[in-house]
């Protein structure tokens, strides 16, 4: 028995609407999968920002120290100096506020990255004695 020419024309039309419903979820999955994609990449560079930064902040704290040591062993001594570890930099400055009080200003610097840490002495005999340890944003 002859098939008639519309049931040719209606599985034509079925077959289109399956690839096109194919085709919108491979869409959809694409979608997915290239938002999920672009999400990791700025959380990878958001945390080589916070690593960056943490160094940076190290080495504040670093130059700090070596700016406490200067004032242990001369317990005169004021003045700056800038120091270099691997990729980035830190510079310290003892400054004297009057009588065994010292003010030390330190900052570091990594890939345009910028720490500061004051620490505020208020002894430098026998002992140095740190009063306040704290990041600022600025001098």
């Amino acid at each position: 028995m002859p098939q008639h020419p519309l049931d040719n024309k209606e599985k034509f039309q079925k077959g289109y609407l399956a690839i096109f419903a194919v085709i919108m979820v491979i869409s959809v999955i694409l979608l997915l999968v290239l938002s999920f994609s672009v999400k990791s990449y700025h959380s990878i560079l958001n945390s080589r920002g916070m690593y960056k930064s943490n160094q940076a902040k190290a080495l504040a704290n670093m130059c700090g120290e070596y700016g406490l040591k200067q004032i242990r062993d001369l317990n005169t001594f004021t003045g700056s100096n800038t120091l270099t570890l691997g990729s980035g930099s830190c510079t310290y400055m003892v400054s004297d506020l009057g009588g065994t009080n010292r003010q030390v200003n330190s900052s570091g610097v990594i890939n345009n990255i910028i720490r500061k840490v004051k620490i505020m002495v208020v002894s430098v005999a026998p002992i140095v004695t740190v009063s306040s340890w704290q990041e600022v944003a600025d001098f």
